[in-house]
């Protein structure tokens, strides 16, 4: 899922996010046309919270898109209620990455961030590898 949200969020390598004045018109009529899109996926990552109007349809369309991939049989099975409600506690890390970002590159992530998230996944790819080589030595 982690892989999947990566591609539809940072296809280029930097975050994309929704303009003000197009949150705003999506809050307003909440009609599908005005609000995220597969084609150009976008997060709201500077409202309070994660579970913004925009967010919850984002999810909705990350689910659709997810299970019409077809690249992750094990989650073939799965109600697509399961893959919204994972994404949304995703989505907590996303926007924790972004916000990363922004401390590191200042009040403007969108087109440096790349570097820092880049950077950000090596690391905790390389936690992930070292809990597993700890849990491998634990078992001998």
């Amino acid at each position: 899922m982690r892989e999947f949200a990566k591609l539809l969020q940072r296809r280029n390598g930097s975050w994309r996010i929704p303009s003000e004045s197009k949150l705003q018109l999506f809050t307003k009529t909440n009609a599908k046309k005005d609000g995220p899109r597969i084609k150009k996926f976008r997060l709201d990552l500077e409202s309070e919270g994660t579970l913004t109007q925009w967010n919850k349809q984002a999810a909705e369309i990350f689910a659709d898109a997810f299970l019409q991939s077809g690249k992750y049989p094990e989650w073939s099975g799965n109600d697509r209620n399961n893959i919204v409600k994972s994404f949304t506690t995703h989505l907590i890390t996303i926007k924790s990455h972004y916000n990363s970002a922004k401390r590191v590159l200042g009040e403007d992530p969108i087109m440096e961030e790349g570097l820092a998230i880049d950077h950000s996944d090596k690391l905790k790819d390389g936690a992930h590898d070292q809990r597993r080589r700890n849990v491998c030595i634990r078992l001998e």
